[in-house]
């Protein structure tokens, strides 16, 4: 497992936010016009104030289109690591902006949040386990710095 860790840690590594292999955004438009959801719920999905969110069925259903479509997961649920450690700068770009280094602390996430995956859940809470957890891990490590 620690092998498995370090491989997703140098994907990440050598990754160049604008050097993007696909678009984020398009991507998340094209599963919102695939379905019929509410926008401001999707919102919150990347809201950095909520570190314990629970998403409805809609919103779980739309990240499960997205998340499939970036290769996160395929149609038999098990997860992809290394491209889900890919996929979290871009992440952490959407929720955070400029506020944080995304490369430098998407590290920090997979290193935190991925052995604390549970595997008794869908691949959509799975993954929500992961936002949850860096969350809460970002804003520690925020506060921790201000405090210094």
């Amino acid at each position: 497992m620690k092998f498995l860790f370090v491989l997703i840690l140098l994907s990440i590594d050598s990754l160049a936010i604008d050097s993007k292999s696909h678009n984020l955004d398009e991507v998340l438009n094209q599963c919102y016009y695939e379905g019929t959801y509410n926008h401001e719920e999707l919102l919150i999905i990347w809201d950095s104030h909520i570190d314990n969110f629970q998403p409805s069925e809609k919103v779980a259903e739309f990240t499960d289109c997205f998340l499939k479509k970036l290769g996160v997961y395929g149609e038999d649920g098990v997860l992809n690591l290394a491209e889900f450690a890919k996929q979290i700068p871009y992440f952490l770009e959407k929720v955070f902006g400029n506020e944080i280094d995304v490369v430098d602390m998407a590290k920090e996430v997979c290193e935190r949040c991925f052995e604390l995956i549970p595997n008794d859940q869908s691949p959509v809470l799975r993954c929500f386990s992961v936002r949850n957890c860096g969350i809460k891990y970002i804003h520690a490590t925020l506060s921790n710095s201000t405090s210094t």
